[in-house]
């Protein structure tokens, strides 16, 4: 009798643990993201100045080549015809003598020609300069400089692959197989530093900073060659070309890192947001306050992009919490046959954490991700993990623009 109790028992634990379902319902609303160094002029409205500090050594460096190619050009050509302007006689003498030297071809010799930096119209830098939430035009509240210091690069080097050396973190095969033979490519060290200096009217610096990611040297490899003379025979015709599209290439790409430094530091940008709220059911324990609470956490969300609805929003989101909380007043994690178990528990102070989070209540939000820690109970660590981070970020962001 009591064998079958207890089969009973564990049947009808069973039972509950499968009829209550944490479902984790994926939402996605809009929000403006806050400036993380927001400049404090009013009304947003800037304009902009574009300097290329190579710009001038650029130019120079082109026109001295250029008189160069006219200098060896009249040098060879003199120096040809000065040959064939001297007397069969003075000839014969050099000739006895042997200082004479061979018929000049009158065709110049050019030296390696050094790689000039290319100079960039100033209005693909400018139309990089979009700050989302700030009106760009002439006699702005803020001006935002941009100085470009141009394309530099280091020593073009030949290097050899070996594709037979062994890689960090990959186990060497125990079986023998035949050596590849080794390729042969060009290493190239470059940088464009770029420099962001933003000032109101009056022409106080409010900022100036080095465009992260420009300011340090990077390495580029040229395709790979079977042979040190195919590299080496590439290096003497396409040395020229592929500095130029390394140059253009960075380039390209420090324009999309400066739109993208200037939108997410000083810009208020409408932002994506995919978390989910957490809904308890179970079809023979109420759970209505979780469909209740889900209902106004989503109204709340919803509405926070609206200028307009940003109090209602609030109500809701409050709403909510008040919701979670009372149910959390029943938690009991030793219990798994409780209405609020330990995985319950936990959900709710998830919910709870990101509605904080919305209302700027951050220490609220942060206690709960506390609270969760200290159940020991890590079923949900990955999403713990990623709203203590972004729950991290607001709170930056909130800061700095409420100083």
């Amino acid at each position: 009798m009591k064998r079958i109790l207890f089969s009973t028992a564990l049947v009808l634990i069973q039972f509950l643990a499968i009829g209550q379902k944490i479902d984790f319902e994926n939402v996605k609303f809009e929000y403006p993201k806050l400036p993380l160094l927001p400049i404090q002029v009013t009304p947003k409205t800037f304009s902009t100045s574009i300097i290329l500090t190579y710009e001038e050594a650029s130019n120079a460096k082109t026109i001295a080549w250029d008189n160069y190619i006219v200098s060896e050009t009249a040098r060879a050509k003199k120096e040809k015809t000065d040959y064939e302007n001297k007397k069969a006689s003075t000839q014969l003498t050099e000739k006895l003598l042997g200082t004479n030297t061979s018929k000049p071809s009158g065709l110049p010799v050019f030296k390696e020609r050094e790689y000039v930096a290319k100079i960039y119209d100033k209005s693909v830098v400018d139309n990089s300069v979009i700050i989302p939430g700030f009106t760009k035009g002439e006699n702005g509240e803020a001006k935002i400089t941009i100085l470009v210091d141009g394309f530099v690069s280091g020593a073009f080097t030949e290097k050899t692959i070996d594709p037979n050396a062994p890689k960090p973190g990959v186990l060497i095969s125990s079986t023998s197989t035949t050596p590849k033979p080794n390729t042969y490519c060009y290493e190239l060290e470059i940088k464009n530093m770029i420099t962001l200096k933003i000032e109101n009217k009056t022409g106080a610096v409010l900022q100036q900073i080095i465009l992260p990611g420009t300011a340090e040297y990077t390495k580029v490899l040229s395709r790979e060659f079977t042979t040190k003379a195919e590299l080496q025979a590439y290096g003497l015709t396409n040395r020229l070309s592929f500095y130029q599209s390394q140059d253009e290439n960075l380039f390209t790409n420090n324009m999309k890192l400066l739109s993208e430094y200037l939108a997410n530091n000083f810009g208020i940008v409408p932002t994506t947001r995919n978390t989910s709220i957490i809904v308890i059911r179970d079809k023979d324990v109420n759970y209505d306050d979780y469909t209740q609470a889900y209902e106004k956490a989503m109204k709340g969300y919803n509405w926070l992009s609206n200028e307009d609805e940003k109090e209602a929003a609030k109500e809701e989101i409050n709403a909510a919490i008040d919701l979670w909380k009372k149910a959390i007043t029943e938690s009991d994690i030793q219990n798994k046959k409780a209405r609020i178990n330990a995985k319950v528990t936990e959900a709710t102070y998830l919910n709870c954490a990101e509605a904080y989070c919305w209302l700027t209540n951050f220490s609220e939000a942060e206690n709960c991700l506390i609270k969760l820690k200290s159940l020991d109970l890590n079923k949900y660590s990955n999403k713990a993990s990623e709203l203590s981070k972004f729950i991290s970020e607001q709170k930056k962001r909130f800061k700095a623009n409420n100083k």
